[in-house]
């Protein structure tokens, strides 16, 4: 589409000017008739004119929203078997307001629950959007009971992305609820869960 017509300056050098709005109604003059030369010989632009994008049939403008439609979070689990030594444990977590992604799961901070590799957890909540996630795990089973955390600890740390804002460090109704939790000769056991939620701070604007 035409939208730009071309003049050759003195100097060489080429310079764009948008046509007028008579001309892209279908009336062309001859292309130079608004450019003129002064005394010094240089060239005389003309007035600005309405740009063709304006008004009707102008190009959208495109604005990026000042709050993120997903977040990213960070949820610290701790397990607190209150003196009883802690053998396995298994959870719920669920959240009202918005769905979410498990993006990644960490093994919690006591050596009796290091196997190298993440806690056990529903795969379901990695392919897509859900709002429930469970997970559990046990410790080493070669342990006595000695060796096992008998005071609150970090069992894991849940990567998650959030199909929606959620504001700096403000937790979007996380629940969590502590299905079992057993001792290393698989006896339940009293314990609480707790966690702590972490949102990476956005960069602030200049």
């Amino acid at each position: 589409m035409k939208v730009l017509f071309i003049v050759l300056a003195l100097t060489g050098t080429l310079a764009f000017h948008p046509l007028s709005p008579r001309e892209r109604d279908g009336v062309r003059g001859d292309a130079t008739s608004d450019v003129s030369s002064t005394n010094d010989g240089q060239i005389a632009r003309p007035s600005p004119q309405p740009s063709p994008w304006e008004g009707e049939g102008a190009i959208p403008v495109i604005f990026v929203p000042d709050e993120p439609t997903i977040t990213f979070a960070t949820l610290d689990i701790t397990i607190d078997p209150q003196g009883n030594p802690l053998g396995a444990y298994q959870f719920e977590l669920t959240s009202n307001d918005v769905s979410f992604t498990v993006v990644g799961v960490e093994a919690g901070e006591h050596a009796a629950f290091d196997h190298g590799r993440p806690p056990y957890f529903d795969p379901v909540a990695k392919q897509g959007e859900t709002d429930r996630l469970i997970l559990a795990e046990y410790a080493k089973p070669q342990l006595d009971a000695d060796q096992l955390p008998n005071e609150s600890t970090r069992v894991a740390t849940v990567h998650i992305m959030f199909d929606g804002p959620v504001r700096e460090n403000e937790d979007p109704t996380i629940q969590l609820k502590l299905t079992a939790a057993g001792n290393a000769e698989g006896e339940r056991i009293d314990a609480q869960i707790s966690h702590t939620f972490r949102t990476p701070e956005r960069p602030q604007s200049r």
